[in-house]
C-alpha cells in the first residue's frame, strides 16, 4: 500500500489499488511464470493498477468535460455512465500490452 500511496496520492485509493493488484494476480494466476524476483513482479502489478485508475480518473474527467457544462438529464447521464463502464471493462479484459497501446495512445 506505500507503493501505491505515491501515485494515487489517497490512503483509501492506495487500498483499493492494492486490493485490485491481489484480485488480479489471483485471476491471471495461470499465467505466472515464477523466474526472476517475486517482489519485482509485485512492483510491477501495483504500477500497472496505479496506472490504470489515474487514466480511469482521466477518462472520467474527459466525460464530464463533453457535457459542455450543461447539465445532462439523469437517463441521458446513467446511459452514458453504463455505457463507459462496459467499455472501461472491455479495456481491461484486454491482454497487458494492447491494454497498454490502447490506453497510451487514447489517455495520454
Amino acid at each position: 500500500m506505500r507503493f501505491a500511496a505515491r501515485p494515487v496520492g489517497d490512503p483509501d485509493a492506495a487500498q483499493d489499488a492494492a486490493q485490485e493488484t491481489f484480485l488480479r494476480l489471483w485471476r491471471l494466476r495461470s499465467r505466472y511464470q515464477p523466474r526472476g524476483c517475486l517482489q519485482a513482479y509485485l512492483f510491477r502489478a501495483v504500477r500497472s493498477v496505479c496506472l490504470d485508475h489515474a487514466r480511469l480518473a482521466r477518462f472520467w474527467e474527459m466525460l464530464e468535460e463533453s457535457t459542455d457544462g450543461a447539465a445532462p438529464d439523469p437517463e441521458g447521464l446513467a446511459r452514458l455512465h453504463g455505457l463507459a463502464d462496459a467499455v472501461w471493462q472491455a479495456v481491461l479484459s484486454l491482454p497487458e500490452p494492447q491494454r497498454a497501446v490502447f490506453l497510451l495512445s487514447h489517455y495520454p
